[in-house]
């Protein structure tokens, strides 16, 4: 087994759990009903954050040391064309549709930058705040919250427009969010 683990995600079908090795630049699939190691996927250096889509279909890897996310076709668990995004891309997260992938990118502007899940195109970024850090989604998928620690704000954006709204000052420091279904 590879050392140094990173990021951890399974897919929504729940057969498969992907892990990401930061130092080796590689993610490992891991069978959920028997347990066992996958093929080592190559990836973007230091993947961090994973993500897959709701279908179950593709998992997206941020690459903080590359500026890059990597393409998982979970069927094959083969990479497709990686793709460039911000300075040191830290969290990935699927919208709720599946239509869209929304990436965190600690050295862009502290932006968070959408790609379309169809096409693979990058969307101008959208400025959130200093220390963004992770981003939850309303359940009906209309609005991403993303808390910036670095300015003590929680921002929403509307996935529709995929425009920020006005910073909300909450306390000290948040690097975390959830929402209550």
């Amino acid at each position: 087994m590879p050392r140094q683990p990173f990021g951890i995600a399974v897919t929504p079908n729940g057969r498969t759990v992907y892990v990401s090795y930061f130092k080796l630049d590689i993610v490992t699939p891991i069978s959920v009903a028997t347990g066992k190691l996958g093929k080592q996927i190559p990836v973007g250096k230091t993947p961090f954050a994973i993500a897959i889509t709701p279908d179950s279909a593709t998992a997206y890897v941020a690459n903080t040391g590359g500026n890059t996310l990597s393409v998982i076709h979970t069927a094959s668990n083969t990479t497709g064309t990686p793709i460039k995004v911000g300075r040191e891309p830290q969290d990935v997260v699927v919208s709720p549709s599946g239509s869209t992938v929304y990436v965190i990118s600690f050295r862009s502007g502290e932006s968070v930058t959408p790609v379309s899940v169809a096409t693979g195109a990058v969307g101008a970024p959208i400025k959130v705040g200093n220390g963004a850090d992770r981003i939850v989604f309303t359940p009906n998928g209309k609005t991403g919250y993303v808390p910036c620690f670095a300015a003590n704000t929680v921002v929403p954006f509307s996935t529709a427009s995929n425009t920020a709204g006005t910073a909300i000052k909450v306390g000290q420091g948040p690097i975390d969010i959830a929402i209550k279904p």
